[in-house]
């Protein structure tokens, strides 16, 4: 964190009151923590409430401390309250960062330029919870809410990339998703909902998956409705083109890799790049059929 930190403490404490801590703060170059709060005693399981903020023009300093890469400029705000015995919190996090770059090459050019994070988590005894989890900049907008505990769990997340060139060159455009995923102690994990726009095209997804179940028995629908396959051309090296319609229903076993269901397919103005397929097809595809294996 440099070579010569400095800080200083203020705190009184009062017999049978909490321990207070007026000011914290350490320096070290440009980076500058400051926090105060209370710190109460055994009885209560060492209960924790208070605020701090940390101002670091330099995050490669960090770097030796996370034990990997990291870059850029962060502000950090965080407040809220905790028993580190029991393990309950109640805390928000805001948090802006300047190019910001953590050594993943999928991942830094998204975090280019600012960025806002903001998280409001809890945890207590009826579970854990994140009452909201938001990253926001330039490259993408994403959105995370979650719940856990002993009997069940949810989760959805959703999130706008504004050009997938950012990840993968030979794409572009922009990307949407939108997930809803449940769970239960029962062994039921359901995806309620799988969304994904991107490429002039279309994903949406249904389905439950048995985990208790030795076979992992599943069930569940995919559609996919694409206007324009050329898009996925230069991805796959292949002079794609036409408009396809595909759903896909059944059921099955994941560890037995079984499947029975049903396949409907729509292709039109199709051309694959194989001149055999092409010839037979004509550029026009139709399937309605049982599947099983």
């Amino acid at each position: 964190i440099g070579p010569a930190p400095e800080g200083e403490i203020s705190l009184t404490w009062t017999q049978g009151a909490p321990i207070d801590i007026a000011q914290f703060a350490m320096r070290s170059g440009d980076a500058a923590l400051q926090a105060s709060g209370q710190v109460d005693g055994l009885a209560d399981g060492f209960p924790i409430s208070g605020q701090a903020t940390l101002n670091a023009g330099d995050l490669a300093r960090f770097a030796a401390l996370a034990g990997r890469s990291l870059d850029g400029a962060a502000d950090l705000e965080l407040s809220g309250n905790g028993t580190p015995l029991s393990g309950a919190f109640d805390i928000t996090l805001a948090a802006n960062t300047r190019n910001l770059a953590i050594g993943e090459a999928r991942l830094d050019p998204l975090l280019r330029g600012a960025s806002s994070l903001d998280l409001a988590a809890r945890r207590d005894e009826t579970g854990a919870y994140i009452e909201g989890l938001s990253l926001r900049n330039d490259a993408l907008e994403a959105d995370i809410t979650g719940q856990l505990n002993g009997d069940a769990g949810a989760a959805t997340v959703s999130g706008i990339l504004r050009d997938l060139s950012l990840v993968e060159p030979k794409l572009s455009g922009p990307a949407q998703l939108d997930t809803d995923i449940r769970w239960q102690s029962s062994g039921a994990l359901d995806l309620a909902l799988l969304q994904i726009t991107a490429l002039d095209a279309s994903i949406s997804a249904q389905g439950t998956v048995n985990t208790a179940a030795a076979a992992l028995p599943a069930e569940g629908n995919l559609a996919l409705k694409a206007e324009d396959i050329s898009r996925l051309a230069a991805l796959l090296g292949r002079p794609l083109e036409g408009r396809v319609d595909l759903d896909l229903t059944g059921s099955g076993s994941l560890k037995e890799a079984s499947l029975d269901g049903s396949i409907a397919l729509l292709a039109s103005q199709l051309r694959t790049g194989i001149g055999q397929v092409d010839a037979i097809t004509g550029g026009y595809v139709g399937l309605d059929a049982s599947l099983s294996y």
